[in-house]
């Protein structure tokens, strides 16, 4: 396998290195729309998945769309090689992959204005009070976020935890009084897209736990 859809950072320091480089950090140039152009052929509809773990999701939707331009963004070395090797046997050529902090991978590497929609199926919902800063949708990433979408795009958040779901419509509703152009267009029971699966979807469907879903508009 050549993990040649891991642009980050086993092959992305090779394409990227002769742009600009300081005490071993890569820098982008703040008009970085380039970046993505240097993995892909054209950029028509640009889709994230934040936390693809083993991927059945992310797999699955790539096939179903193949004018989408999609990067999956997972902090675990193993998991981004893992999937790298499934996406190469099913022959997916719209997919990029990136091994990084969900917050590092956004801000340095994704462009402004660049995201037609973003999927975060099932985040870690940090259930200790100590710990709910680590929550990934909160107000601070929803900040970065807005550069990041375009207009009228899509965040699309699942989660077994309800006090999560709470916690991620309090945070658009801070955000939206910050001046952000943010607002929650649909909450439901059960996973958004039924048509697709995940490892923990699969699982808590077998344990009969409820699913909640937000739907989340950049305005």
């Amino acid at each position: 396998m050549s993990y040649s859809n891991i642009i980050f950072p086993i092959n992305f320091y090779q394409k990227v290195y002769k742009l600009s480089c300081s005490s071993n950090f890569i820098r982008v140039n703040r008009n970085s729309s380039y970046v993505l152009r240097l993995v892909f052929d054209s950029i028509d509809y640009l889709v994230l998945e934040i936390g693809f773990g083993k991927g059945d999701f992310l797999l699955q939707y790539s096939i179903d769309n193949p004018g989408y331009q999609i990067v999956g963004i997972e902090k675990s070395d193993r998991l981004v090689k893992e999937v790298s090797k499934k996406l190469e046997r099913s022959g997916v050529s719209n997919v990029r992959l990136i091994q990084a902090n969900a917050e590092f991978a956004v801000y340095f590497l994704i462009p402004d204005n660049s995201v037609d929609e973003l999927i975060i199926n099932f985040p870690d919902p940090w259930p200790k009070k100590a710990h709910i800063g680590r929550r990934l949708v909160n107000t601070n990433f929803l900040k970065l976020l807005n550069t990041k979408m375009k207009k009228g795009s899509k965040i699309f958040v699942s989660t077994d935890v309800e006090d999560y779901k709470d916690f991620i419509i309090d945070s658009i509703r801070k955000a939206a009084n910050q001046g952000l152009s943010f607002r929650v267009t649909n909450i439901f029971m059960g996973f958004w897209n039924e048509r697709y699966q995940t490892k923990y979807l699969k699982k808590w469907l077998k344990e009969n736990k409820k699913i909640f879903s937000i739907e989340i508009q950049r305005l």
